[in-house]
């Protein structure tokens, strides 16, 4: 009986090869997604990053509205962002609130 069964697959195998072709090119045009998926957070980060890209903007635009002989400074300038302003090809002036804390100034490689 079992080998009724082997030999009626063996014959039949093209038949069955393409329908499992079929069936795998079928299913790598599906889109397999879980609720905890990579593009709910993918789309969240992109938020933030606009947002964020927002915000640099208009320190950007106020920087861009000062007199080129004034030293740029912003009080609330968030603490990861900085901005140089150059005349010419010289750095004239530049804004940030980077913490001192980023700083590893007691490590010794030796």
């Amino acid at each position: 009986m079992i080998k009724d069964k082997i030999t009626e697959i063996l014959k039949r195998k093209t038949t069955i090869l393409w329908l499992c072709a079929l069936f795998f090119t079928i299913a790598s045009f599906m889109e397999f997604s879980t609720p905890g998926s990579m593009d709910r957070e993918v789309l969240r980060l992109e938020s933030v990053i606009h947002k964020r890209q927002q915000i640099l903007e208009q320190y950007a635009v106020k920087t861009l509205s000062l007199p080129d002989n004034e030293f740029i400074s912003f009080k609330d300038l968030p603490e990861d962002m900085i901005i140089y302003r150059y005349f010419d090809d010289t750095l004239q002036s530049w804004a940030n609130q980077l913490p001192i804390y980023n700083d590893d100034i007691f490590f010794f490689p030796f």
